[in-house]
């Protein structure tokens, strides 16, 4: 972007003085009721949107949505063994405090962006804006849950299995149970949507105090590897041509524990005071989980006392069994393991949340095929996307069917989450996950020459010069 152009969009950002501001103009959801603040009907104005949802959450409540849709703390335990086999406990330790550095930087752009432009549309409004205005239609067409879900569901069975010896769970008990999930989801955000920032706020809090009671009988019981083994012993189990290889692969652990840092952008439109609010929300996140996170990942490394027998494990989640080893009961690591399966399915409910309300956004942008069906508002206590969330549960059900057949090709799909390239690739499997990141792009492709071109302008258009 040349010099002029970077004025002029800054200049189209800068909000309209008080003379500008329409008196008339108060903001109403759909249903008729007032919401939101002064800031927030300046910046609807600006971006050329009417009001249709309910300014419901205040920055704790989309804190809350926040740290735990991301949840790093919890996901650091989850994706332990790739980060293991690639790297070992030194890798693991400081490949993540430089992920997390960066992440710091990377989120601190994006709030930049949210403040300026404070919508559910999130990536694919930033690209229409920011991006050459020769290119805005397009690329923004193609920028545009389940892995909760399937880990919620693994961690059951897992659980199951060690309280029952013998019990070997099969594909369709993970795909009932990952259905039950989302289903679990959809139910909090259509009937209970009215209340959900009353339980982000809960959740946030259990979040905290549940993180707390993982560490200490951690600390406590567990048996303890030296330090210097901890911070300086690299690993390379996974066959990589050198250590710096295998870190680099490892990092999948690191990586996956900071998605979701955007996902308070897609509910921009229901939070009061959101320029300051999602931004300042953003940032305390990224502070706050990795903060979290690093010292739970120190812990992990320093209780897992013998790699070579941990790796042996059959266990998908090597954290079940580091539990069971430091308490010596199935009970006590049946009851720490609940911790964080509860606040697992409480990020595949927020990740329904922000994934209906950006395909809501898209629709409404005309981006979507059936967009005046997806774009629909209906009132069950709140005004909420109904059919968005149907929608989002329906990717969902597909995902989980696809794991009946096939456990590499559900896995190939969710690795798109950290990338294709950066999908973890072993020996034993092919993996899909390039396939399927330059299938998505050939749909979108396909499907914006056919039919998007003609109905998308993007969101650039309906900003409003002062």
């Amino acid at each position: 972007m040349d010099l002029q152009s970077k004025t002029d969009f800054y200049e189209l950002q800068q909000k309209p003085t008080e003379t500008h501001f329409d008196e008339k103009l108060r903001q109403t959801d759909a249903s008729g009721v007032a919401t939101g603040t002064r800031e927030d009907a300046l910046d609807m104005q600006r971006l050329g949107r009417t009001q249709e949802l309910r300014r419901n959450f205040k920055s704790f409540a989309i804190l809350g949505m926040a740290a735990v849709t991301m949840a790093t703390w919890i996901a650091v335990l989850q994706a332990a063994i790739f980060g293991l086999i690639n790297g070992g406990t030194a890798g693991m330790i400081w490949v993540y405090l430089a992920t997390w550095i960066i992440t710091i930087a990377l989120v601190m752009s994006l709030a930049e962006m949210a403040s300026m432009s404070p919508t559910s549309g999130g990536q694919y409004r930033w690209v229409s804006e920011l991006a050459p205005p020769s290119q805005q239609r397009f690329l923004s067409y193609v920028a545009v849950i389940a892995g909760a879900s399937y880990t919620s569901a693994t961690i059951i069975l897992q659980l199951a299995a060690l309280n029952n010896e013998g019990f070997v769970y099969q594909p369709w008990h993970v795909t009932l149970l990952m259905i039950a999930v989302a289903g679990f989801g959809t139910c909090v955000n259509t009937f209970g949507s009215r209340k959900l920032p009353l339980l982000e706020g809960i959740i946030l809090c259990l979040h905290i105090f549940g993180f707390f009671a993982i560490i200490i009988p951690l600390w406590a019981l567990a048996p303890k590897a030296p330090a210097s083994e901890v911070f300086g012993s690299f690993s390379n189990f996974g066959g990589s041509s050198s250590i710096g290889a295998a870190c680099v692969i490892g990092q999948i652990s690191a990586t996956g524990s900071f998605v979701g840092s955007d996902a308070p952008v897609h509910l921009a439109e229901e939070v009061k005071d959101a320029s300051l609010a999602v931004p300042r929300m953003m940032l305390g996140t990224i502070l706050l989980n990795g903060a979290m996170g690093f010292v739970m990942i120190i812990t992990f490394c320093f209780c897992s006392t013998d790699l070579p027998t941990l790796l042996g494990s059959t266990s998908p989640f090597l954290f079940v069994d580091v539990f069971y080893a430091a308490t010596g009961s199935k009970a006590g690591a049946t009851v720490m393991t609940c911790i964080p399966l509860f606040l697992t399915m409480c990020t595949a409910l927020n990740a329904m949340a922000a994934a209906s309300r950006q395909a809501w956004s898209l629709a409404r942008d005309g981006g979507l095929p059936f967009s005046g069906w997806f774009r629909k508002v209906v009132t069950i206590g709140t005004p909420i996307p109904a059919n968005a969330i149907l929608f989002s549960l329906s990717i969902c059900v597909v995902l989980a069917l696809i794991n009946l057949g096939s456990s590499t090709a559900f896995n190939s799909i969710v690795a798109l989450l950290n990338g294709a390239i950066r999908s973890l690739v072993t020996p034993e499997t092919m993996n899909w996950g390039v396939v399927m990141f330059g299938g998505v792009f050939i749909i979108a492709t396909v499907d914006y020459v056919a039919r998007g071109r003609k109905k998308y302008a993007g969101p650039v258009v309906n900003i409003k010069r002062y």
